[in-house]
């Protein structure tokens, strides 16, 4: 249950996240946030694993 109450979380402040100059693509992300909120645990636990894999290769290829 951990990684709904997170996505709950995270989804609780649309405006804020809106206003982030620092965020790319608020839009997108709030569509994908809405979408988790269906997904069940054993989903959202895969999609935690593909994101954090996303970010090494992409840090790889930055030299960070």
């Amino acid at each position: 249950m951990f990684i709904h109450d997170l996505i709950r979380y995270i989804s609780s402040y649309p405006f804020a996240r809106f206003f982030d100059e620092e965020t790319q693509n608020p839009e997108l992300i709030q569509k994908a946030v809405s979408g988790m909120k269906q997904l069940s645990e054993a989903d959202l636990l895969m999609l935690l694993g593909l994101i954090n894999r996303l970010l090494e290769t992409n840090n790889k290829s930055e030299g960070t």
